[in-house]
């Protein structure tokens, strides 16, 4: 099975039809505004899915973040804030926090090593799932992450879900791409999309007419 009938087949089994790549015949549907999201909230929600850990004598705080384009674990300790993506935890990397250096790495597991201690990268991912600003595009669930770039992560908006066997997705956009309407699924024939306007994150719904071709979203560690 290709990648690409994989995605087609996790958007079937979840009822859920993907977007298209290429429409036909939407130039005379306008699409229409369904909800606003104030990004002051969505920060304020995936904050708090924040938690405190003891990592060789030094306190620090662990969060997951996403976007664009891959998963990033961050952490705060003694004043400092550090970010790492997936793959740079991969490799392995090392912080320095209060002047006492730890060492980081990921598996392909999703186990992460933070000095002697060891903790479930994807625990922190359904944490932010289950903290963060959530929607619903009947029947899919959506999760709503924002990075602004202050914290060194590009910025960008992330939604993440989690299909009927457990399994977590997340779809991906760079700020500079959301300028303007994205459309990332359609649900019994209307295509829904978003956008940043000012400091809102606006979601479109209009009505489709085109060939399906593929789901922009990928498995969690892909």
């Amino acid at each position: 099975m290709s990648a690409l009938q994989s995605l087609l087949l996790a958007a079937q089994v979840a009822g859920v039809s993907p977007a298209p790549l290429f429409e036909s015949g939407v130039a005379a549907n306008v699409p229409q505004q369904i909800l606003s999201l104030p990004l002051a909230e969505i920060r304020e929600a995936q904050s708090s899915a924040s938690v405190v850990r003891e990592v060789d004598g030094v306190r620090l705080t662990f969060s997951a973040a996403s976007g664009p384009e891959t998963l990033w674990l961050r952490v705060f300790g003694a004043g400092v804030t550090r970010q790492w993506s997936w793959k740079a935890l991969g490799a392995g990397v090392s912080g320095s926090f209060g002047g006492k250096t730890i060492r980081f790495s990921a598996d392909a597991q999703g186990l992460v090593t933070a000095g002697s201690l060891t903790f479930s990268f994807l625990d922190e991912l359904w944490r932010l799932y289950d903290r963060a600003v959530r929607i619903r595009i009947d029947p899919v669930l959506y999760a709503v992450t924002y990075e602004n770039g202050s914290a060194g992560i590009p910025p960008s908006v992330s939604l993440i879900r989690k299909d009927s066997e457990g399994m977590g997705w997340i779809t991906y956009r760079s700020v500079d791409r959301l300028a303007g309407i994205h459309y990332f699924v359609a649900v019994n024939g209307v295509l829904f999309g978003m956008r940043l306007e000012g400091q809102s994150l606006v979601f479109y719904r209009k009505p489709i007419d085109g060939a399906v071709l593929a789901i922009e979203e990928r498995p969690f560690f892909l």
